[in-house]
């Protein structure tokens, strides 16, 4: 989330995608396991040109987490392609309402 737009843009293009999931650490009770980071938002290039350029934002101090998107609905890996679609087809029916 402390990454700086600029950061994340370059490792982006290096990797060929248009999408990252920003993690976040959980922190753990004491003596309790570490536990596994978990999804804090999304950033995609949309965010880069409509949150950052178009806002007149620096890209190279603003930070990942003020321009992402927080918290966004995921599906656990056993899920199907068939059950993924239906669930984005459901969750885009209701922001329609």
């Amino acid at each position: 989330p402390k990454t700086t737009v600029k950061e994340v843009a370059k490792l982006m293009k290096e990797r060929r995608t248009t999408a990252v999931c920003v993690m976040e650490s959980v922190g753990a009770a004491p003596g309790a396991a570490a536990m596994p980071p978990r999804i804090a938002g999304i950033f995609t290039s949309k965010d880069i040109v409509l949150r950052v350029i178009a806002a007149g934002l620096d890209a190279s101090r603003c930070s990942v987490v003020r321009v992402m998107t927080p918290h966004p609905d995921t599906a656990p890996p056993t899920t199907t392609v068939h059950d993924a679609l239906k669930k984005m087809h459901r969750t885009c029916l209701l922001s329609e309402l």
